[in-house]
């Protein structure tokens, strides 16, 4: 169970709804995500293929409303393929909701090729491919008849509609299963079969919610193959791609952003995003589990206080005194991620043993010798990740070279006990995670009311 830590960034939250207080933290809004929504408010991105302007969505009624979209602006120019990056609840699947006309916009407006969601709903469906989050398959028909009835209802000529179909069996791998139900599909196979209902008609805009999601990994590279085949043979079709891999988003897009509480936080071309928000390394160490002599000397000054062999709650403030530093008791709590773990003992079992407790003393004392060299030999250096033995620190790259951590991490890892350690540059998954730990709106249940 790793235990994150973030900081908070600050700015005034604008357009909250007037009957809510504030909720959540505030936060900067990023100089690129600013630049493109003046372009799309200036109109100078009405040409783009996909457009929203100030799009917002407010689920439930105003006593206890939940905002999912608030106020995005963006806009997607013909033969794009743009990352919508989030966690679960973050909006993503909201936004498109409100595109393809499945929910109302709260407020805001969108146009999907010149034509406005709104007013357009009919026309904006022709121009549609859409493959939902949740498979939106009829059980007892086969995969043929699931192509042939959207095929029909996308108005391909009854003259070419086999050869259309059996195009789609070939292109999604799905042909030994034409004659199959959709309910005895596996789930692979029904995202197969999603996509490949959402490619139908080759139309220019297409809407992919999670396309590879529950797929094996030979499967999954499969659908990047198509997928990516489409947006470079089709450069006329405009892909919205929503993912939780950002290996997927790496090899299929050519822009991202990343959604947090149902706000657009970054924006730019995946090097744009690396360039700016890695600005550092990242060291993963684990530190040497504890010697059987270690915390049996450690165990010893326990003894006074550990009747049975146990320690209580009511008995830690005494079991710390005892081993020279009571402040560390209030390092024993359900979120501080250097003590979480007794505290889960504690509460699971009602006691930890005299012997676990000493083991987690030495391992604090390894991490105040951990934390001392970092700060001493890595100015700005930052723990983003604490669990148990292991440790993830960020480092700022203009501080010191690759070769310089190695080398400083070389000479001192057996004097901190360090067992093992890596070291990296920003990726986008690093990336995705520091906006990710950001979101608050899931952690009660009226969360997100800004």
């Amino acid at each position: 169970m790793a235990c994150l830590q973030a900081s908070g960034i600050a700015a005034p939250v604008a357009g909250c709804l007037p009957h809510h207080a504030l909720v959540g933290k505030p936060f900067d809004e990023d100089s690129d995500v600013i630049a493109e929504k003046e372009r799309v408010m200036s109109g100078r991105a009405d040409g783009d293929v996909i457009v929203m302007k100030d799009l917002r969505k407010v689920y439930g009624p105003a006593s206890y409303s939940k905002v999912a979209v608030k106020g995005v602006c963006l806009g997607i120019p013909k033969g794009e393929c743009f990352g919508y990056l989030g966690i679960n609840g973050a909006g993503k699947t909201s936004t498109l909701a409100m595109l393809t006309g499945d929910v109302l916009p709260s407020s805001g407006e969108a146009y999907l090729n010149g034509l406005d969601i709104m007013k357009n709903q009919d026309e904006v469906r022709r121009l549609l491919g859409y493959c939902p989050q949740h498979d939106a398959l009829l059980e007892r028909l086969t995969v043929r008849e699931h192509l042939e009835l959207f095929g029909r209802i996308k108005n391909v000529p009854e003259a070419s509609l086999n050869k259309f179909v059996m195009g789609i069996l070939q292109d999604m791998n799905l042909s030994q299963y034409e004659n199959k139900l959709a309910g005895e599909l596996s789930g692979g196979n029904k995202r197969k079969l999603s996509v490949g209902i959402a490619m139908i008609g080759k139309p220019p805009i297409i809407f992919m919610d999670e396309p590879s999601t529950g797929m094996d990994p030979v499967n999954k590279r499969f659908m990047w193959e198509v997928i990516a085949r489409i947006c470079t043979s089709q450069k006329e079709c405009s892909i919205i791609l929503t993912t939780h891999s950002m290996e997927e988003c790496e090899a299929l897009c050519t822009r991202a952003g990343i959604m947090v509480g149902g706000r657009l936080r970054c924006l730019g071309s995946l090097t744009q995003l690396k360039a700016k928000f890695g600005d550092g390394y990242q060291v993963d160490l684990k530190l040497v589990q504890p010697s059987e002599a270690d915390v049996a000397d450690a165990t010893k000054p326990l003894r006074a206080v550990a009747r049975g062999g146990t320690l209580r709650e009511d008995q830690l403030q005494q079991a710390c005194d005892a081993l020279g530093n009571g402040s560390r008791r209030a390092l024993i709590t359900e979120t501080n991620p250097a003590g979480c773990g007794v505290w889960h003992v504690l509460n699971l079992n009602g006691a930890i043993t005299a012997t676990d407790f000493a083991a987690w003393w030495i391992i604090q004392d390894l991490s105040g010798s951990l934390s001392d060299f970092m700060r001493a030999d890595f100015p700005g250096s930052t723990l983003i990740e604490q669990h148990d033995r292991n440790f993830r620190y960020k480092l700022l790259k203009e501080k010191s070279s690759l070769g310089d951590v190695f080398g400083k991490f070389e000479e001192s890892k057996e004097g901190l006990g360090i067992q093992e350690y890596g070291v990296s540059e920003t990726t986008l998954e690093q990336i995705f995670n520091q906006f990710a730990a950001q979101q608050e709106e899931e952690t009660g249940p009226v969360r997100g009311m800004a």
